[in-house]
């Protein structure tokens, strides 16, 4: 028998699923009963692809601890960049002399490309241990 879930459920789920997951990040996961919604927000850490791939499944009906429940949710995403980690980025790609100013729509690949080299090298953490 199938069981309703609902946005507070999938959230508890959802919680527990990205704390295993990513014992390094803090997440706030918000439901919303009546826009059927769920909104998954942090800061630094993990980087988004990451988060939808590890809970992208509740959006629709799912099975958890042998049980089947109907779902039909929205989970929107937003991962926030502290100020010190922003820094840190924008002076890597000063370092390699691209212009910061000049980002217009591929500002945020930009970004997210200089965030992974950094993360490969070491210099930061991608929040997965």
């Amino acid at each position: 028998m199938k069981l309703c879930s609902t946005p507070a459920i999938v959230a508890k789920i959802a919680r527990g699923i990205l704390k295993k997951r990513f014992p390094a990040t803090k997440f706030s996961v918000r439901a919303n009963a009546y826009a059927l919604t769920l909104s998954v927000t942090w800061d630094d850490g993990v980087m988004k692809e990451h988060v939808t791939q590890a809970i992208e499944w509740l959006e629709k009906d799912f099975v958890w601890e042998n049980q089947e429940y109907n779902n039909s949710l929205y989970i929107t995403y937003e991962r926030n960049l502290s100020p010190e980690r922003k820094a840190i980025i924008h002076n890597r790609l000063v370092d390699e002399k691209i212009d910061t100013e000049w980002f217009g729509e591929f500002r945020s690949t930009f970004l997210r490309s200089a965030e992974r080299r950094l993360i490969q090298e070491f210099v930061l953490s991608d929040g997965i241990k």
